[in-house]
């Protein structure tokens, strides 16, 4: 749809089966983070990541964006030691009253986002367009790894819990937006990323979290869409249109087995409880009481009432 080709770690390209595993999460670039978005930047070379964020693109690409350098506070701004060394090839310098910038030098690596987000030294005039077509060639890179590793030779889990606003990658964590989903699993990248968000639309959101500030707590709301500002279909569309996935599917829940043994510790089993390894200590050193017994209080020197008043 938008990539015509992509770079995929050699590490992964010559393995023989992977399984995909995902912790579902909102994203800022991304709207969501899930199997899709694994396989597409996960799995992509150095190369491979640069080209998917198209920050080289000839209609969108970072370089070609405009300026604004008398944002910057140039050689005066508290932050200009890490803004002239985030840049590998020395496209972003401070000046002493404002920033410079190399747009031919640019490698498009995508590191120079922060002085983009918080000093507004990039106009914006692109940006919607930009941050858009990334979502469908995440979609692109994804079905291209896909396809070379072949689809029956991949699997997915994803951890739809802790389910945060933002990514694992950002410095900082937030609430999370709606409880806990569950645990899935999918040979089909696309279903199982359109389960969890079809959950997550019928899910109310939690109280105190990005849900209720962007208003999206309601049954029916797409908690993603409206957090992040996009569409968190774009990529899943993408990948469905490419023949890489299905946004069908059937959702098997599996029966909660009655059979406690099953779930516990090898070590414990209903011939192998607790006691029998306190009976083996019991017979080892006698007693955990002490000589003449624990020594107690007949009641609290406090009395309960006054403890539990604030």
């Amino acid at each position: 749809m938008r990539l015509k080709e992509s770079y995929m770690a050699k590490g992964i390209a010559d393995a023989d089966a992977m399984i995909v595993v995902s912790h579902f999460e909102g994203h800022g670039s991304g709207v969501y983070g899930g199997s899709i978005k694994n396989v597409a930047i996960g799995c992509g070379s150095k190369r491979g990541k640069i080209d998917v964020h198209l920050c080289l693109h000839q209609t969108v690409g970072w370089n070609s964006w405009s300026f604004n350098g008398d944002n910057g506070l140039g050689e005066e701004c508290p932050d200009h030691v890490l803004c002239d060394n985030m840049c590998p090839v020395g496209a972003l310098k401070s000046k002493k009253a404002h920033a410079g910038w190399d747009a031919e030098a640019c490698i498009g690596c995508f590191g120079h986002q922060r002085p983009l987000f918080r000093c507004d030294l990039w106009g914006r005039e692109k940006y919607e367009d930009w941050r858009n077509w990334f979502l469908v060639a995440m979609g692109d890179a994804a079905t291209g790894y896909i396809r070379h590793m072949g689809p029956e030779n991949v699997g997915y889990i994803t951890y739809a819990v802790d389910i945060t606003p933002a990514c694992d990658c950002v410095p900082g964590s937030d609430r999370p937006v709606i409880p806990n989903l569950g645990v899935l699993a999918s040979r089909d990248m696309v279903a199982i990323d359109v389960a969890v968000l079809d959950m997550s639309v019928q899910t109310p959101g939690i109280q105190g979290s990005m849900a209720e500030e962007r208003e999206v707590m309601n049954p029916g709301d797409e908690k993603f869409t409206g957090i992040v500002g996009m569409s968190q279909w774009i990529t899943a569309n993408t990948c469905s249109r490419l023949g890489s996935g299905s946004m069908e599917y059937e959702l098997v829940e599996p029966l909660v087995s009655e059979d406690e043994a099953a779930f516990a510790h090898p070590l414990f089993s209903p011939e192998t409880p607790s006691g029998y390894y306190l009976a083996k200590g019991l017979r080892k050193f006698g007693s955990w009481t002490p000589p003449g017994g624990f020594k107690y209080r007949d009641r609290p020197k406090v009395s309960i009432e006054e403890l539990s008043r604030r």
